[in-house]
């Protein structure tokens, strides 16, 4: 489908404020004022789908907002079928070790880097990219992980849409480990001390 005149916002932002229902609750943050935004796009920019990063674990925040006139699309295959698009396997653990278990300089909490598979990352985004080729609107928003914002802008771009980048809320989940106090939701202090020891979740911000 010619893109010429089609517009999309790419919205980046931390998986943990979209208001994934499948997705363990320690690793989500109640945030009403995503939900706020989303209405917000959707009038300012005049938009007529939504489509969105969410790996089959909706719905979410942004599908709720489904009507006669605002279609929504989760354009990220689950794990479990992604052999299937051609997606190259990703790495079974994506934590990255920085401390050593009795390094004495390991923080309370612990701040943790995630390892990634390019090549598994840019077929996901071909997946995407294919998908909402495949979708007749005329203004569209696609929600994902800030990690996919800019190069899933210019693929876009590429592909010449027109495209506009918001972020949003992205440092929301660090607010737990800097030291004053807390303000984010109950629970996920021990999601982030444990983080550095157990396979990431399906989401986070890639």
């Amino acid at each position: 489908m010619p893109n010429v005149g089609r517009k999309m916002v790419v919205l980046g932002t931390d998986h943990a404020l979209q208001g994934v229902e499948k997705l363990d609750k320690s690793k989500k943050i109640d945030d009403p004022t995503f939900g706020v935004l989303l209405e917000k796009l959707v009038t300012d920019f005049s938009l007529d789908y939504i489509f969105e990063e969410a790996s089959g674990l909706g719905p979410t925040t942004a599908s709720k907002l489904q009507r006669f006139g605002l279609g929504y699309l989760d354009v990220d295959p689950p794990g479990n079928e992604r052999q299937r698009y051609g997606i190259p396997p990703g790495l079974p653990i994506e934590t990255f070790v920085i401390y050593d278990i009795n390094d004495p300089r390991r923080p309370e909490p612990e701040l943790y880097a995630t390892k990634k598979e390019a090549a598994t990352e840019r077929g996901r985004e071909s997946v995407w990219l294919e998908k909402i080729n495949k979708t007749s609107f005329t203004n569209g928003l696609l929600i994902c992980g800030a990690a996919h914002t800019f190069s899933l802008a210019s693929l876009l771009f590429a592909s010449s849409f027109s495209v506009d980048v918001i972020m949003y809320g992205v440092s929301a989940t660090l607010t737990e480990i800097k030291p004053q106090p807390k303000v984010v939701a109950q629970g996920m202090e021990d999601s982030v001390k444990t983080s550095n020891r157990q396979p990431l979740p399906a989401l986070g911000r890639h």
